[in-house]
């Protein structure tokens, strides 16, 4: 919540021929969009791509992105176009007013992001751990998802009781708006920095138990050392987003303290505002990237002839040749004789997959009479892109496992 009062303060002196900009923050801005919205497009890509289905948290992941995005777009207009990247005293006061409007649309849109977010990052962690760990575990979850929903809707219903009418907001800057409602009301501006703080001070700890949370759950689940030290990883960028909650708090201190100019000090809250909401959210797409290279990689592996799948490729290539005319027919038929969990590459706990491919059928000749039974394949890896499997059946042509089969 930021306090948008301008009253001077009497012991305050200011160099009002200082006519310094930042120009930088578009830049900054549009490049942290850029990897995010990348992020973001992967892990939907890997969700619709594989055999598993998108979940609540890509739903919320996706809305977040949305706001984020948006709120981006309106930090950029905020310097381009109504001065936050100068001093109040180089802003024309008729601006003043459309200032304050932006600085309210920023928050707003700040504030649901990041919202959705957290609760994204928390969903996944419930979903990972469905069937297993303690229900105390459960409930902490279920609780953290609360306490985020609970305070973001208090403090956003907050804003527009803030001022009575509502426009008072950010009008009482408006000389023509004043000239026509003399009368209104505020909430004292006081109260309104205590509040901001606390607002900027439960957002970090939000941001932390967020985080804490399933890296809590990581010592807790059996998973490969691998991909326990790459989701600590994951997680541990996590705390950027906390340490750019805290910066973000302390600039919201420094702008209540600072009452008159507001532009050069809220400039650096628009700075940490967009570093808080956009690594969050590509810090909630990072374990996608896992499923989304490691199929690649894979795909690449088949396709040229590396490892074992290159002895697949030439004893195909030899039954070819040998056999003169007709194409070579690959059919992979895999069973799984207990349901299985996988999210974003990670094995659920409660289940055990193993990727069997019983045979490769090689059907030989135009008339496909004769039928080649060769190699069982024990791979663990082999399905770690999908969410769920049940008696699943894969065509190598269609999934890219077929390239350099055929």
């Amino acid at each position: 919540m930021v306090s948008t009062s301008l009253e001077p303060q009497p012991a305050t002196f200011y160099n009002l021929e200082d006519h310094s900009e930042r120009n930088w923050l578009p830049a900054y801005a549009l490049t942290i969009q850029i990897v995010v919205t990348f992020l973001v497009w992967a892990r939907l890509f890997v969700r619709f791509t594989t055999n598993g289905r998108p979940g609540f948290d890509d739903v919320l992941i996706f809305l977040a992105w949305i706001l984020g995005t948006l709120m981006t777009a309106v930090c950029i207009l905020s310097v381009y176009r109504y001065g936050f990247n100068k001093h109040i005293w180089g802003v024309p006061m008729e601006e003043w007013w459309k200032g304050g409007l932006i600085a309210y649309i920023i928050e707003s849109l700040f504030l649901w992001s990041t919202c959705l977010t957290k609760v994204s990052v928390l969903m996944f962690a419930r979903r990972l751990v469905r069937g297993t760990c303690s229900r105390n575990f459960k409930w902490a979850i279920w609780a953290a998802i609360a306490f985020v929903l609970a305070h973001t809707i208090a403090f956003y219903v907050l804003t527009f009781v803030a001022c009575r009418p509502f426009v008072a907001l950010w009008q009482q800057y408006n000389p023509d708006w004043l000239a026509k409602n003399p009368v209104f009301f505020c909430t004292d501006a006081v109260l309104i920095t205590q509040l901001s703080k606390l607002a900027g001070a439960l957002s970090v700890v939000t941001d932390f138990y967020s985080v804490m949370l399933p890296a809590v759950l990581i010592f807790k689940i059996r998973i490969t050392k691998r991909q326990k030290y790459g989701l600590l990883f994951i997680f541990g960028l996590g705390y950027l987003v906390v340490a750019a909650g805290i910066a973000r708090t302390i600039y919201l201190d420094r702008a209540q303290a600072e009452v008159y100019d507001k532009s050069w000090l809220t400039f650096n809250i628009f700075v940490a505002s967009i570093a808080e909401c956009n690594v969050g959210i590509a810090c909630a797409c990072a374990p996608s990237m896992k499923t989304l290279f490691g199929r690649f990689f894979r795909d690449v592996s088949v396709k040229y002839g590396s490892g074992g799948n290159s002895q697949i490729r030439s004893k195909a290539d030899s039954i070819k040749n040998n056999n003169g005319q007709g194409g070579i027919h690959i059919h992979f038929s895999v069973d799984f004789s207990e349901s299985s969990d996988v999210v974003d590459g990670i094995q659920a706990p409660m289940e055990t997959v193993t990727a069997k491919t019983d045979r490769l059928k090689a059907v030989i000749g135009a008339n496909e009479k004769g039928t080649l039974e060769a190699y069982t394949k024990e791979d663990a890896d082999c399905f770690a892109e999908t969410h769920e499997h049940r008696n699943a059946s894969v065509n190598p042509v269609a999934s890219g496992l077929g390239d350099g089969l055929v």
